[in-house]
């Protein structure tokens, strides 16, 4: 998104995430700063920033095209809120976060 809005002067991009799986927007408990996905984490109040990749000893397969880092110029603060409820079993919580991207 970075490089679409950096390439397209005047632009503003969004990403938007939408999910009930709460483990994309609460810090994880005993958060692994060694885990493979460590640097992708969405949670609540993280900022994605600077350079962020799958680390070096990542298991076979979990790199794939994806192993060059992605360098990013801004900071985006990941901001979750409330989208809606359903009854039933299991996540039943739904939560979103945009983030706007200006250069």
């Amino acid at each position: 998104m970075e490089r679409f809005v950096r390439a397209n002067p005047g632009s503003v991009g969004y990403a938007i995430f939408l999910t009930n799986e709460e483990f994309y927007w609460k810090r994880p408990r005993r958060a692994n700063p060694n885990a493979n996905d460590a640097e992708f984490r969405i949670y609540e109040g993280c900022i994605l920033r600077n350079t962020i990749g799958w680390k070096e000893k990542a298991a076979a397969g979990t790199k794939g095209k994806h192993a060059s880092p992605l360098i990013l110029i801004g900071s985006h603060s990941m901001q979750w809120a409330d989208y809606s409820e359903i009854e039933g079993k299991g996540a039943s919580v739904f939560r979103y976060a945009v983030v706007e991207i200006r250069l």
